[in-house]
């Protein structure tokens, strides 16, 4: 797939700051990884960092609970940020104020700020402890990074609003109740340190009309979105008023994490697509509306929410990465480009793009690249095991299997076969697959990934062996059948 360049009328200043989201609520890396990474960032086409860090920052006092055991220290984020600033990067840290909370909504001291005592992911508005809660974040933050150009606020998909009986009572719109709690927070923030700049992710206000937009000043709105095409995906207008009413804007596009809760390698081409939609969106902007955005988050998720299995992990995402930042930075993508961003990361051949083929390809040259290797596997046998799944629930259901016991002894033999080569697979992936896991992740990921990723499939696969047995031994009790059966 190729483009020609975007339009040089967009300026040598098109969207200057081009910064890489680190999702640290699923498979953080350990420090000494990351920051073998922090130059590869800079040298890939990125000039900053957005660390959203929920449960691995090193909260005090009353928050020390919502802090995991192996949460960055004070040292390591200091770390971080003095190798990011030597490589000339921004650094921008990323809390949530508002929704996506539920890493400490769902401890028992702050369960009653709950907007919805059955979803712990947002915050109750009208609750007079809410602000203070997150003031006492925003404080903590400010210190464990006390020389930051822009702090990211969050703000987004509060899914529960207006619901409990406060708020219900305050005959406030969602609108009105989103404004009640995110104008006080910024007014705080600002009076306390007015140097910061403010972001947030813009999905709650699109709709907000000027007047409402106005009370949000002088935050920055993140645009996100992360599908193929974005014709259509922002209502009429919104772009027009967000230039007449904020001084800057900043967008969100997507390298890994958002094509559903169990993907476990990125589908590139498909992030490609985003970003050439991305430049396309804005190269039909107006020209005054593109000089107010000033930066571009390349945002890879690594779990939907907390409560959700881990996604695509950091390292095998990397090639995605690069070939994002790259399109974006040139513009355009190309068989070029991909070429030399393959070259780049060590390949010899281009990359593959798509997840429809089962690819394979030598170790790269970057950190972690080896990993690629044993999710690929993994995803073999992922989709080997769905296929014979497919081939039960058709040809071993219960009315042939209990009922009027028929079944094609020919179907079993190939189901069999099949199950005990992903049962090979992996019994001998797990091994070398924790040890290369354990040089980049802290250990409770590495149980998490292997428990989910390898043992539950282990399981299944042998269950799924034990019932093809005992249809096949109900089939040849009842129906006496005894020869040939080695031979099927």
């Amino acid at each position: 797939m190729e483009t020609d360049n975007i339009d040089d009328a967009v300026s040598s200043k098109f969207v200057p700051n081009r910064v890489v989201h680190l999702d640290l609520k699923g498979s953080p890396p350990k420090i000494n990884y990351l920051l073998r990474m922090i130059p590869l960032f800079r040298q890939w086409g990125a000039n900053g960092l957005l660390v959203e860090y929920e449960d691995m920052f090193p909260y005090r006092n009353d928050l020390s609970v919502c802090s995991k055991e192996i949460a960055y220290s004070s040292e390591d984020i200091r770390s971080i940020q003095d190798l990011a600033k030597a490589e000339g990067m921004k650094y921008i840290p990323l809390l949530q104020s508002f929704g996506h909370l539920e890493f400490i909504l769902k401890k028992k001291q702050y369960a009653h700020l709950r907007e919805s005592n059955m979803n712990p992911g947002s915050l109750c508005p009208t609750h007079k402890e809410s602000l203070s809660l997150i003031e006492e974040i925003v404080d903590q933050f400010i210190e464990e990074h006390s020389d930051i150009e822009y702090l990211h606020i969050g703000g987004d998909e509060v899914f529960c609003i207006g619901m409990c009986k406060e708020c219900l009572e305050s005959n406030q719109l969602q609108k009105q109740l989103y404004l009640s709690h995110m104008m006080p927070l910024i007014k705080l923030i600002k009076s306390k340190h007015p140097s910061v700049e403010l972001i947030i992710w813009d999905d709650m206000i699109r709709e907000f009309s000027i007047s409402e937009l106005e009370q949000l000043t002088p935050v920055i709105p993140m645009v996100w979105s992360y599908v193929d095409d974005l014709y259509d995906q922002f209502p009429h207008g919104m772009w027009q008023s967000y230039s007449d009413v904020f001084d800057e804007i900043w967008i969100a596009s997507s390298f890994k994490g958002s094509s559903g809760p169990i993907c476990d390698i990125p589908p590139i081409q498909h992030h490609i697509n985003n970003h050439l939609s991305w430049l396309y969106l804005l190269e039909n902007l107006d020209k005054k509306i593109i000089t107010k955005i000033r930066g571009i988050s390349f945002t890879g998720w690594s779990r939907y929410d907390h409560f959700a299995t881990l996604c695509e992990l950091l390292p095998v995402a990397f090639p995605s990465l690069v070939l994002c930042l790259q399109v974006f930075k040139q513009k355009c993508f190309s068989k070029e480009l991909h070429l030399d961003v393959s070259k780049q990361l060590g390949y010899e051949n281009s990359i593959p793009l798509s997840n429809n083929i089962i690819y394979d390809f030598s170790c790269g040259n970057f950190p972690g690249s080896e990993l690629i290797h044993y999710i690929v596997e993994l995803e073999h046998a992922k989709r080997q095991l769905a296929i014979v799944e497919e081939r039960i629930d058709g040809w071993v259901d219960m009315w042939h299997a209990e009922s009027i016991k028929e079944l094609n002894f020919g179907h079993l033999a190939y189901i069999s076969n099949v199950l005990n080569q992903i049962v090979q697979t992996y019994n001998s992936i797990k091994s070398p697959l924790q040890e290369c896991l354990s040089g980049i992740f802290y250990e409770d990921t590495v149980q998490e990934f292997v428990k989910v990723k390898v043992d539950a499939k282990l399981k299944k696969c042998i269950n799924l062996i034990s019932n093809v047995e005992d249809a096949k031994r109900i089939c040849l009790f009842d129906n006496d059948i005894t020869e040939g059966l080695d031979d099927s």
